[in-house]
């Protein structure tokens, strides 16, 4: 009977290390190889950034395109994040240069008074004011 309580126990202290030890990893892990949706679009931004940092501006217009749901503060504020250290100022009439949001799902189309630059096929296209 000794035997039997004593392999119980030691079943017993195992199982909950186990789910201990589970439960700690579960939720105080740092997730190092695991990709969210901010990598995907940091990766997609990686000959935006390229462009913008040979251009020699550090501030650009920003304008959300015909179709785009750009409207929301997050997608914008994610978007200048990922473009650090260009400055994104929205629909600002003053800078030469813009960068506009069409979508991801949206192709590029003209813009009235803005010529084309570069697409980058990342739902973003930069643009020249016209003289």
């Amino acid at each position: 009977m000794k035997t039997l309580r004593t392999i119980l126990v030691t079943a017993l202290a195992v199982v909950s290390v186990a789910n201990a030890s589970n439960a700690l990893w579960q939720y105080y892990h740092m997730p190092i190889l695991e990709h969210n949706d901010m990598w995907h679009r940091d990766v997609g931004f990686l000959h935006t950034r390229e462009v913008l940092g040979t251009l020699g501006t550090s501030h650009l217009g920003y304008v959300a395109g015909p179709a785009s749901k750009d409207a929301d503060e997050g997608k914008f504020y994610e978007t200048q994040f990922l473009l650090t250290p260009v400055v994104l100022r929205r629909d600002s009439p003053a800078e030469p240069l813009v960068l506009v949001s069409f979508g991801e799902s949206n192709p590029t189309v003209p813009m009235p008074g803005l010529a084309l630059v570069e697409d980058f096929h990342n739902g973003f296209a930069l643009f020249r004011k016209n003289p």
